[in-house]
């Protein structure tokens, strides 16, 4: 969730583009959901490698960037 956020900001600034949902929440783009989902995918990578999990990284990664997309509903539903 870290990673998403973290991100998902830098990536919004950065990138910019169409929001998602301006009546709930202004300031979330497009390009800051998928700047959070490459990090989450990756980080998620990154810790499963470091904690010796068996899992393929191409599973990791999917797990990651879907948990991203879970951070950001939660961020509207807040």
């Amino acid at each position: 969730v870290w990673a998403t956020d973290i991100f998902a900001y830098v990536a919004g600034r950065a990138i910019g583009g169409p929001k998602i949902w301006t009546a709930v929440s202004p300031n979330k783009t497009w390009a800051g959901l998928a700047g959070g989902m490459a990090a989450a995918a990756l980080f998620s990578v990154l810790f499963a490698g470091a904690g010796g999990w068996a899992q393929p990284a191409a599973a990791m990664a999917l797990v990651g960037a879907a948990l991203a997309i879970v951070a950001q509903a939660g961020d509207f539903f807040e």
